[in-house]
């Protein structure tokens, strides 16, 4: 797992690493440009034209010293500062100092009122340094159309390649908002560490390939800042962004003298006589994800469908009087693992099996679909979560979860996760595009895994399977990790969907079938 910070606390590590340490600013700097030139230089042909774009901040800083290296070594580089070229901050003041004591030029737009007689179709590199990491406000006037131009002349001469400076212009480190526009790099220069808004949505589709370079921050600083309540509102939560590597160790190993019990055995509580699909995908997903037994307590309705699709799976029926709340309870005994709400329905057979469900307090629960609408509609119930428990609701199920809009959910999901763990127990899987899953150990796991094409009916019934199913093999291992994994899994079974079919084409089924090819490529050794 590679541990990620929001932009205001990388900041404060540098502010720590220089006034506390005694690390020269201009040290960092010189770092942090060296990175970037040595990625132009990486791109760079023979005749390439580079232009290098400054604003009057440390990121502008930085891109003078990127355009100095290159500059020294022989490049066809020239050089843009947009902004007050005397009021900027103390390190660009350095920086272009020394620019013009080595005898380089720069070109300048200084306000609205000026134009950059520049033709930025006319060069092949562009190193965007405008704002950086310190960005707080929407961008406007003359640093939007310069942001602008880049993008029309990128969009117009595909040629061009786009390097940012440790993020691209526009975009909120934090949690991935575009503030007003953004540039849209092929490559994103970052230093030190990874930040969250540029693995986040929006932010993550201006990036392009994220490269981190090592600026020579030692990591006992990084410990120091992280745990300050002043730097981070998710104080002593540490964020990871999961990676395939993590695989082998998360997903239970197979075992030659094994039989069917050794792998776990899921109840599956989903379905409804309008939604048999959907116990019948997170049945599948269970299986398929590598769990020995699974269970479907469902409406009898679904019988012929079921038994005929999953000849594999046990089944209990009930009639339209609802399930029997002792043999459910019979079954709960018999599972690893409980899985509870897809296409369940929202009546009151169906709270009352979740009321039941909700009594264990031992074994690993699922709750998804249905399940978190019917907690949403008795919010009392919301009070039984348990650190057993995960929920999977998307961006429409937390806002009811939550009594909140989706739009704000959707705005900083950091945020919402992290409001909601302190009321509540229990690990959330956020889904959107990129879910976020918090567990009881205050930490935050971001996934990266996934596609367009999973944005199809289904696909949160196969989540749900693959999470009780992965669960279940290890009952006792951290739920929180286990959770994650899944989600991984199900990205990477969606990825795999996509290469073979396209995005377009793809149903929740084809990320079923995906499952048996990427397991075999992250399965334990």
């Amino acid at each position: 797992m590679e541990r990620i910070l929001l932009g205001k606390q990388m900041r404060a590590v540098d502010r720590y690493a220089i006034e506390n340490i005694g690390i020269p600013s201009m040290v960092l700097m010189e770092r942090a440009a060296l990175g970037v030139a040595q990625t132009v230089e990486e791109l760079y042909e023979a005749g390439d034209k580079i232009l290098v774009i400054c604003g009057n901040g440390n990121n502008g800083a930085d891109g003078l010293a990127v355009y100095r290296m290159l500059k020294t070594k022989g490049y066809r580089a020239e050089c843009a500062i947009i902004g007050d070229v005397h009021g900027g901050t103390q390190d660009f003041q350095s920086q272009r100092k020394i620019i013009k004591k080595c005898g380089y030029k720069y070109s300048r737009q200084e306000s609205s009122e000026e134009s950059l007689d520049i033709d930025l179709k006319s060069f092949d590199i562009i190193v965007d340094a405008i704002f950086g990491i310190g960005l707080s406000r929407n961008v406007e006037g003359m640093y939007a159309e310069v942001i602008n131009h880049i993008n029309s002349a990128k969009l117009e001469e595909e040629d061009i390649k786009v390097i940012s400076v440790d993020a691209p212009s526009g975009v909120d480190t934090d949690n991935g908002k575009v503030m007003g526009c953004a540039v849209r790099a092929d490559i994103t220069v970052t230093f030190g560490k990874t930040k969250v808004g540029l693995v986040m949505y929006p932010g993550a589709s201006f990036v392009g390939k994220v490269k981190v370079w090592d600026i020579g921050i030692p990591w006992s600083v990084y410990g120091t800042v992280l745990f300050d309540s002043r730097v981070s509102p998710y104080v002593g939560e540490e964020i990871y962004q999961f990676e395939k590597s993590d695989m082998a160790e998360y997903i239970s190993p197979r075992i030659p003298y094994s039989h069917k019990g050794t792998y776990g055995k899921v109840l599956v509580i989903a379905g409804s006589s309008e939604y048999s699909g959907a116990a019948y995908l997170c049945e599948s997903a269970a299986y398929k994800s590598g769990c020995g037994l699974v269970k479907v307590v469902t409406s009898i309705e679904n019988k012929s469908m079921l038994t005929v699709m999953v000849p594999e799976g046990l089944y209990e029926f009930y009639s339209a009087e609802g399930m029997d709340t002792d043999v459910l309870k019979e079954d709960m005994e018999w599972a690893d693992a409980i899985i509870i709400g897809p296409g369940l329905g929202q009546s009151e057979n169906a709270l009352n099996m979740l009321k039941t469900v909700l009594s264990e307090k031992e074994k690993p629960i699922v709750i998804d679909a249905d399940g978190i609408n019917l907690l949403s509609s008795n919010r009392e119930l919301l009070l039984q979560l348990d650190n057993n428990m995960v929920l999977t609701p998307h961006l429409r199920e937390m806002s009811r979860l939550m009594e909140t809009s989706v739009s704000e959910i959707k705005s900083d999901m950091l945020s919402a996760v992290s409001t909601f763990k302190r009321s509540y127990r229990g690990t959330l899987v956020l889904k959107d595009a990129r879910t976020v899953v918090a567990g009881p150990k205050k930490e935050l796991f971001i996934n990266t895994t996934g596609n367009s094409g999973m944005a199809t009916g289904g696909t949160g019934d196969v989540l749900a399977g693959i999470i009780g199913g992965i669960i279940a093999q290890e009952p006792n291992f951290d739920i929180a990790l286990k959770s994650m994994t899944g989600v991984y899994l199900h990205g990477m079974a969606g990825d795999k969907a996509a290469e073979e079919l396209g995005e377009y084409a793809m149903t929740a089924s084809n990320i079923i079938d995906g499952l048996s090819m990427v397991l075999k490529e992250c399965k334990r050794i």
